[in-house]
């Protein structure tokens, strides 16, 4: 019988993050390389998850922020093809019971945060990836700054 550990998504962030750092400016060998990526598809699609069922509007930047993450999962996936080894996946639904704004602005930080610690963790993966990793890491910033317009206007600041 198969038995499966949960890990948060940061904590598996810290530990590929270690793994990393303990081969120093070595280039690591592809396969941590394709496992970075693959676990920063899986964060990505638990962040995404958490902004949809993330009700509020704040302005369409949220939304926008989720389809910059959809363009950094599709980047990825291609980088996973354009390496020599494995390919990621995911999928998922929103709540569709409102909640409160608090909670739902709660979300948009957590989410902020788990989408830097993705796009450290992408940029310590040192293959090229045909240029798709690079794109990634541009869309999740892209994301990061949509979200941060979101939480802004929110607050009618934008």
């Amino acid at each position: 019988m198969l038995k499966y550990v949960v890990l948060s998504p940061s904590c598996l962030l810290v530990f590929l993050g270690l793994l990393t750092e303990v081969r120093g400016a070595q280039k690591e060998p592809q396969a941590i390389s394709n496992a970075q990526l693959r676990q920063a598809l899986n964060v990505l699609q638990s962040i995404k998850l958490t902004l949809k069922g993330a009700d509020h509007d704040y302005g369409g930047h949220r939304v926008k922020a989720i389809a910059d993450i959809s363009k950094a999962q599709n980047q990825l996936n291609l980088a996973l093809k354009n390496a020599p080894k494995k390919k990621g996946k995911g999928k998922g639904k929103s709540n569709p019971l409102p909640e409160p704004q608090a909670l739902s602005d709660a979300q948009l930080l957590e989410s902020m945060v788990f989408l830097k610690e993705t796009v450290q963790l992408l940029g310590k993966a040192n293959h090229d990836y045909g240029g798709h990793r690079a794109a990634a890491v541009e869309d999740l910033h892209r994301a990061i700054r949509q979200l941060d317009l979101a939480l802004k206007f929110r607050k009618g600041k934008v």
